[in-house]
């Protein structure tokens, strides 16, 4: 029997502060290691990916598990693969 794979790709981009234009130049000569915390929205970040997996990655999970439960006669393999694009790495 053919197996089935399921390919699902998370793209997520980031909001930035909307502050960092005003409260400081956006050339500002800053360290490497905190463009993130000069340019970004952090919690704002978070909370929406919070959001989204609440609302769409763990659903949609949920769904192919029961989904693949509810065929017990189903004997193909099921593979899956997960992309995530963006700095969604850092979120997860």
């Amino acid at each position: 029997m053919t197996g089935v794979c399921l390919s699902l790709e998370i793209h997520r981009p980031l909001r930035l502060r909307k502050d960092f234009f005003w409260g400081g130049s956006p050339l500002k000569n800053i360290n490497p290691d905190q463009i993130s915390d000069f340019y970004f929205d952090e919690p704002e970040n978070r909370r929406i990916f919070d959001r989204l997996a609440e609302k769409c990655y763990l659903p949609t999970n949920e769904i192919v598990l029961e989904e693949n439960k509810a065929a017990p006669g189903f004997r193909a393999p099921l593979q899956g693969g997960l992309q995530l694009h963006g700095d969604l790495s850092r979120s997860v």
